[in-house]
């Protein structure tokens, strides 16, 4: 089945995609491929590639594109009428056949469909594969075929109408054509010019555009859905419109078999195998439908992380295909069902251009990128185990204040963004939590390498993903989970030895969301209701509120939970940092040895990371700190400075802290009494995307936790 892609209209402009630098390391591209970027379940290598100016494009603008079965070309149709047939089993990619369809904007102009043509008429609005065809149609009704192997010249038709949308068969020889007043027409391409076969839905007096067609002839339907659908369109729901929605028609006879009605939006139909269970795909908000094309029946659901441009690879795979999706900057690949199923998200830091397009073929793993100007991205992806692994790196990041940072190993084993990072004192051991809530405890080896297990609990679901739920303490680890108790997990880990404490005040139980342990009996915690307490372990008995409940309470209400203990118990003292900041709720600092708040520190506006040394404290919103000191007793005043720290601030030694944004960029900030306070940015070195950072206490190691579920390690030397 061929499905059309259309991504041009006055009154709806291309919906652009943007590949990023996350975490990953590529080289020059081989025949064999060069490795992008991995995950546990999938490896993403690039196979061949050409940028716009290397095709020799200049001010182009791509409207649509198409791969065929085997994934050896791709189809690229531009606004100015132009279609490039591209051989993309070769490196780098060569052109098969350049041409411009007519522009027949003219034979229009005193006809329902000139507004459609008046504004760029020449574009392709459709084009793909059937058998050995190629195909491309533009808004003024230009059709041709070429041969798919060679770009030597089939069929050129004038079609009686404009065009808004088309599909040719995988036979190579019917075809579906939608016109921008809603109308539905099927032809053969046996005969020249092609015949007419049989209308399956009439034009409209309005204009209401097909935007989406699909034709399937082994399975005997077509599938349709018109521009910017929404269920109340539908003459069924009170609207104006017949048959609006994703709608299935069975092809032989011309008839209406199911109007679909979810999910909301333009949608595509995706056949995700072998059978009549398929997928509605509704890429503006991301919402799927699964739907048995046998009953019609729907079960509405939401994707996961799936975007504007989906489409299904390798679907005669007997084993399954991938799904493939582009969305928020990125590349994901799902194994099938959705639910529950593995994926995993990748970036390019390679491409040069901003992408538009994504294509993939059905009966191999390959898929490709398009450029807004008409530059070709190949890739291939290889299937792995699931297995986590740790990948040995060399980066250097050059010498700051007296310190060497270099990028030395890389973990792999989160399938979603990894959310929080926490390190033992002396550097053995990691615990990461992601966005699924699935927590890993990481164990260095002696060859430096790291073992890796699951814990079998989740972490908390409590405000979202920034609470700050792991702590190391003499061999254990402590993890705060979604049933708002406290799991202790022993070294080395025992399921079967697990102790598990729920927080209790008197009778009532709390729900932990933080938790920092500070003796053999006692912890700190911090409730959903914006309490601190001291809480006896191992019974969980809260002994003593450390926060007064008219601290807690904000305008009568439960103000900003705390989020995070902050600091070293060698130096006699905790912050305790709240999601965030402000005059009702300030960080506190906290005397460890009594458990009594003795300060709260002086504020900026929405402060969210906190760094400290012995005598002092680091506060951070970005772009501005502030240097605090006395700790005991802070004042209004102190030494200020700037860097980007949104995704965290650290110390690194007794003088230095180590500042990360979260688009990855790193910045070494030097104690100082004196305004600015020294930094040095490491660049041109960009991490990716950081959304946890930690640093060991008593070891040279740095983690930075990325949303493509990997975890960087740097080690710093004198």
């Amino acid at each position: 089945m061929t499905r059309h892609r259309h991504h041009l209209h006055p009154a709806c402009p291309p919906v652009l995609f943007t590949v990023l630098i996350l975490f990953c390391v590529a080289g020059r591209v081989t025949a064999q491929g060069t490795l992008v970027d991995e995950t546990p379940d999938f490896a993403l290598r690039a196979l061949s590639r050409i940028t716009a100016t290397q095709a020799g494009l200049h001010n182009e603008i791509v409207t649509t594109w198409a791969m065929n079965p085997t994934g050896t070309r791709v189809l690229v149709g531009f606004r100015s009428g132009r279609v490039m047939l591209w051989d993309v089993s070769t490196t780098p990619p060569s052109i098969r056949r350049n041409l411009v369809l007519a522009d027949r904007s003219a034979a229009w102009t005193q006809t329902p469909y000139a507004s459609w043509c008046s504004l760029f008429g020449s574009a392709v609005v459709a084009l793909g594969f059937g058998r050995d065809k190629a195909f491309m149609v533009n808004r003024s009704g230009t059709f041709r075929t070429l041969d798919a192997a060679t770009g030597a010249n089939g069929i050129t038709w004038n079609v009686p109408t404009a065009v808004s949308a088309a599909a040719l068969a995988a036979d190579g020889t019917t075809l579906a054509l939608g016109t921008p007043r809603g109308g539905i027409t099927l032809h053969t391409l046996a005969t020249s010019p092609p015949s007419p076969l049989r209308s399956l839905r009439p034009q409209d007096r309005q204009e209401n555009p097909v935007a989406v067609l699909g034709i399937d002839v082994d399975d005997d339907f077509v599938f349709s859905c018109l521009e910017d659908y929404a269920p109340s369109h539908d003459v069924e729901n009170g609207g104006d419109i017949v048959n609006a929605g994703p709608t299935l028609w069975t092809l032989s006879t011309g008839a209406r078999r199911f109007r679909f009605g979810a999910p909301q939006g333009q949608s595509h139909l995706i056949r995700t195998g072998p059978g009549t269970t398929a997928l509605l795909a509704a890429g503006g908000d991301a919402r799927f439908a699964r739907v048995d094309l046998s009953t019609g029946a729907v079960v509405d659901f939401m994707g996961q992380g799936l975007g504007l441009e989906t489409a299904m690879m390798n679907r005669s795979d007997p084993q399954g295909g991938l799904l493939v999706s582009a969305a928020g900057g990125a590349l994901m690949i799902h194994r099938i069902p959705l639910e529950g199923g593995v994926w995993g998200q990748f970036m390019d830091k390679t491409v040069p251009e901003p992408l538009i397009g994504l294509v993939t073929a059905q009966s191999a793993n390959r898929l490709a990128t398009v450029s807004i100007p008409g530059g070709l991205y190949v890739y291939s992806v290889q299937t792995r185990s699931g297995h986590p692994s740790v990948k040995p790196l060399n980066i250097p990041l050059g010498q700051h204040f007296g310190k060497t940072l270099t990028v030395t190993r890389e973990l792999i084993g989160h399938r979603r963004s990894v959310m929080e990072v926490r390190v033992s004192d002396d550097g053995t051991r990691l615990a990461t939590r992601d966005q699924d809530h699935e927590v890993f405890l990481w164990t260095r080896r002696s060859d430096g390498g790291f073992s890796q297990e699951r814990l079998p609990v989740n972490g908390p679901r409590y405000h979202g993903i920034r609470t700050r739920a792991l702590d190391f303490w003499a061999g254990t680890l402590h993890v705060v989970g979604d049933d708002g108790n406290v799991h202790v997990f022993p070294r080395p880990f025992n399921p079967n030895n697990t102790l598990v404490i729920t927080p209790m005040k008197g009778t009532r139980r709390k729900k932990a969301i933080a938790v920092r342990r500070v003796s053999a009996s006692a912890a700190l915690l911090a409730t959903e209701d914006g309490a601190l307490y001291q809480m006896h372990v191992p019974s969980g008995a809260l002994v003593k509120q450390i926060v007064p409940r008219a601290e807690v309470l904000h305008q009568g209400r439960a103000g900003e939970p705390y989020s995070e203990f902050v600091g070293d118990l060698s130096h006699g003292y905790l912050v305790a940092l709240p999601f965030t900041s402000s005059q009702e709720r300030p960080p506190l600092v906290i005397d460890t040895h009594t458990l009594h708040k003795t300060a709260k520190l002086p504020t900026l506006p929405g402060i969210t990371n906190v760094a400290s040394w012995r005598d002092s404290v680091l506060l951070a919103e970005a772009p501005y700190l502030k240097l605090v000191t006395p700790i005991e007793a802070p004042g209004r005043n102190g030494t200020w400075g700037q860097a980007l720290t949104d995704g965290g601030v650290m110390t690194v030694s007794n003088d230095l802290a180590l500042a990360v944004s979260r688009s990855g960029a790193l910045t070494m900030i030097k104690k100082s009494t004196s305004s600015p306070l020294p930094t040095s940015p490491v660049t041109p070195w960009l991490a990716g995307k950081v959304d946890a950072c930690c640093a060991a206490r008593q070891a040279p190691y740095v983690y930075l936790g990325g949303d493509n579920g990997k975890v960087l390690e740097i080690t710093l030397s004198p």
